[in-house]
């Protein structure tokens, strides 16, 4: 008794973070829970009511700049489709690729690990970070540690500088118009200021800048300054 008094601020602290702890865990539980849920049917609503959404919203466009900005969104729609589109290849080129140097090393599982590799690549990094964990962990548990851990590091090395420096800019690049460097240049970029999320977004944010960039060039080169014509005042 005297223990649990002299101790007993410090028990309630600890009572009070585990409880504290337990009922984020299972708010996160119940979050997690209701997107799986509610993704679905709020997706098939969108997708049925798709049309009618934005014909609505282009309605409220005004006139004069209605044609334009639909335009404008029609062709960020294409290019964003066709970067998942590539994004995809890539995904299955690289478990492709994962699975057959495993098999080639004599790893286990490695068609099993090639299919995580695949699922997980569709968002850039993602794959070979969450893919290393079982490769590390089915390593860990093989007879010789040393010679399944450098099977793991060679192969994920290689197939990580093949797809940093020429499956994923060739692919990706080439279907959003983008040049190899540029699609280097955005992924770093968005990395190092947005991490993760700006890996999400570092090429749809960059091919949809060169539109804008597109667009402001035939603007400028088709005005009176580019031409060198002087406006006439009215």
């Amino acid at each position: 008794m005297a223990f649990l008094d002299e101790r007993r601020a410090a028990l309630g602290e600890r009572i009070w973070s585990g409880v504290l702890g337990l009922g984020r865990g299972i708010g996160t539980v119940f979050t997690v829970l209701g997107y799986v849920a509610l993704t679905p049917i709020l997706t098939f609503y969108l997708l049925r009511d798709w049309k009618r959404l934005t014909e609505g919203a282009a309605d409220l466009l005004p006139s004069s700049r209605r044609d334009r900005v639909v335009s404008f969104t029609v062709e960020c729609d294409r290019m964003i489709s066709r970067y998942l589109r590539g994004q995809v290849t890539v995904a299955i080129l690289m478990g492709l690729i994962t699975a057959l140097g495993l098999w080639i090393a004599r790893f286990p599982y490695a068609g099993t690990l090639g299919l995580i590799v695949a699922v997980f690549s569709v968002v850039p990094y993602l794959g070979l970070v969450l893919s290393l964990i079982p490769a590390i962990f089915i390593a860990l548990v093989s007879g010789s540690v040393i010679i399944s851990l450098l099977k793991v590091a060679v192969v994920y090395g290689l197939t990580q500088v093949l797809e940093t420096s020429v499956i994923s800019p060739r692919i990706v690049g080439e279907s959003v118009g983008l040049h190899p460097v540029l699609v280097l240049l955005a992924l770093s970029l968005g990395g190092y200021f947005f991490g993760f999320v700006g890996l999400l977004i570092a090429v749809p944010a960059a091919a949809i800048g060169k539109l804008l960039v597109e667009r402001g060039l035939r603007r400028y080169k088709s005005s009176n300054v580019y031409r060198g014509e002087e406006a006439v005042e009215t």
